[in-house]
């Protein structure tokens, strides 16, 4: 039986395929390097599909080879990613995506995916090397990144990602904003692209040229009278109502492109104290299924003056949203756990929550995230860069300047992070979280050295405590860290704890203190010092804001780079965020 074809949300299928696309600098913060899993890309192609596939399932299998035979007959007009998801009850399967993502660094993907679907019963990992072999691809990286699992932070943020889309079945493709439900036929997927491609067509015939920004890109106005009702009455808000720049934002907690938006979102407000207003509205899409009552939680806890706090728990908690989940979250806060239960039962937001929806509707809203900034509005996650520079063209205009005036340069951060390698004053600011019991730490340590030598001056690397849960001596192996940072013995410290395969404990951190030269009698106390918990609880809260939940997780720019990838995929999000950099220096004359 054919699946199904419905017309899915702007932000959660065409914002989907938008974000897959981007190129490295373009895209936000959370975003994962999409290189690794296009299939097929043509160049400025007009069909976009994105498939969430599972290497065992054998209609996954049936599915990759009709999309083959589509790439044939329409060459350069499709760009096709694979996204990984594989199945709980396919036990070889998280393996072989894993693969596919190590074949695809060595720009091998559609040749691993080509035997991995047609020799399902065989996805062992000697038949996985086996394969590398057939393929002529470096065998001991590859077989390093299975033994490794380099490549599993990728595989479980595509599941979490699947999760957030209501996605539970494995093949769901999404074609141009069509979602398709399971094995599509040859037929079908001709008929849905002829479609597209004429509508494309047809529009490409009609549609006047316009300039436009790069930061305006996509975005349309309302007027200022009307951009007012958005901000009437508003439940949550951060920033004060004399902020030349107000953002409204119409927000899913179970959209991951909403997720993606949080990050961005918390700099702009950061990095311009007094400047930005953020207004909060909900409007959680029908077909997530926990996304109401998420919105309820987070309203029941602004009632007791924890909207934002509940808001970061949930949105670094995505795929654990039921009720039970909600509650051990407002626990944490030290809710009024009464007060709070009672609001999710009786369901006492909702009517709140339905205003909002509402509201939204009266101003087209479809999809989230969708931002209104004083009445510019924007569909989709958009990175640090856009918003500044989104906001910048506001405030200027709010204050009767011109629009193309010189952006003001962002104000300097407080100097609170801890910075091992590069200088405080270079420009691209990069921040690297990492848990030095992890078997990766050093090869992340290296490859950071490795990108700060390459561009001399350019980097300031900071440095930020992880804690899997796996590793009981993270937490101390972090205080121990930064204790020796502030002898300048960092590095000394780093590689001996990463090396050590004992767990630690305060005697064994003292040793290595000692071995160090550092202080044996004030190198124990510091551990425990304000300073270091300080560092250790501001770091734990940006993770959870950031949603960063493995080891490594490198953010550069507006780029996210999570596990251990390529040395091209970092060198390219630093070339963009200097390009960035180098632009906004140039437009405002220094």
């Amino acid at each position: 039986m054919r699946a199904k074809s419905l017309q899915i949300s702007l932000s959660a299928a065409a914002t989907l395929i938008a974000v897959a696309f981007l190129p490295a600098h373009a895209r936000p913060a959370s975003a994962q390097p999409a290189g690794l899993e296009v299939l097929y890309a043509g160049s400025d192609a007009p069909i976009s599909i994105v498939v969430f596939s599972d290497y065992a399932c054998p209609y996954s299998s049936q599915l990759y080879f009709q999309l083959e035979k589509l790439e044939k007959e329409y060459p350069s007009r499709l760009r096709v990613m694979m996204k990984q998801m594989p199945l709980q009850i396919h036990p070889q399967s998280p393996l072989a995506h894993e693969a596919a993502l190590a074949a695809a660094a060595q720009g091998k993907l559609s040749a691993m995916s080509e035997l991995l679907f047609a020799n399902q019963g065989r996805l062992d990992r000697d038949s996985l090397l086996t394969y590398a072999h057939e393929i002529h691809l470096d065998s001991e990286a590859f077989r390093t990144a299975l033994d490794t699992h380099q490549y599993r932070p990728m595989v479980e943020e595509d599941l979490l990602e699947a999760s957030a889309l209501g996605i539970d079945a494995t093949p769901t493709l999404f074609l141009n904003g069509h979602r398709l439900d399971g094995f599509q036929d040859l037929k079908n997927l001709e008929e849905i692209t002829g479609k597209e491609l004429a509508k494309n067509d047809a529009a490409g015939q009609t549609a006047p040229q316009q300039a436009e920004s790069s930061a305006a890109a996509g975005a349309d106005s309302i007027a200022p009278d009307l951009f007012s009702r958005l901000t009437q009455s508003a439940a949550e808000a951060r920033g004060p109502a004399t902020a030349p720049v107000t953002i409204v934002e119409f927000s899913d907690f179970q959209c991951p492109f909403c997720r993606q938006t949080v990050q961005p979102l918390e700099d702009l407000l950061a990095q311009r104290p007094g400047e930005v207003r953020l207004i909060f509205r909900s409007f959680p899409l029908d077909f997530h299924q926990y996304s109401e009552l998420a919105h309820e939680a987070a309203l029941a806890a602004g009632a007791q003056g924890k909207f934002w706090p509940m808001h970061d728990l949930i949105f670094a908690h995505q795929s654990r949203l039921e009720r039970a989940d909600l509650v051990r979250y407002a626990a944490q806060l030290g809710l009024d756990m009464a007060a709070f239960e009672h609001a999710l039962d009786a369901h006492v937001y909702a009517g709140q929550i339905a205003a909002d929806r509402a509201l939204g509707a009266q101003f087209d809203v479809t999809g989230t995230p969708t931002l209104f900034i004083n009445g510019k509005r924007l569909t989709g996650a958009r990175s640090l860069v856009e918003l500044e520079s989104l906001a910048d063209e506001q405030a200027r205009i709010a204050q009767g300047s011109a629009a193309q005036e010189a952006v003001v340069a962002p104000k300097p951060e407080q100097d609170t992070d801890f910075v091992v390698l590069g200088a405080d004053s270079a420009p691209i600011r990069v921040l690297w979280f990492t848990d030095v019991r992890s078997p990766l730490a050093l090869r992340a340590a290296a490859l950071l050295r490795e990108i700060d030598q390459a561009y001399p001056g350019q980097l300031r690397i900071e440095y930020k405590t992880m804690e899997l849960a796996s590793h009981a001596d993270a937490e101390l192996a972090g205080r121990a860290l930064l204790a020796a940072g502030s002898r300048q013995r960092f590095w000394p410290m780093f590689e001996a704890l990463a090396q050590s395969h004992a767990t630690l404990d305060r005697d064994a951190v003292a040793r290595h203190a000692s071995a160090l030269g550092l202080d044996a009698a004030g190198f124990p106390a510091s551990l425990d010092g304000a300073a270091v918990t300080e560092a250790i609880e501001r770091d734990q809260a940006e993770a959870t804001r950031r949603a960063v939940t493995g080891s490594p997780a490198i953010f550069i720019g507006a780029v996210r780079i999570d596990g251990l990838q390529p040395l091209h995929v970092y060198k390219e999000a630093i070339e963009a965020a200097l390009a960035a950099h180098n632009s906004l220096a140039q437009s405002s004359g220094r």
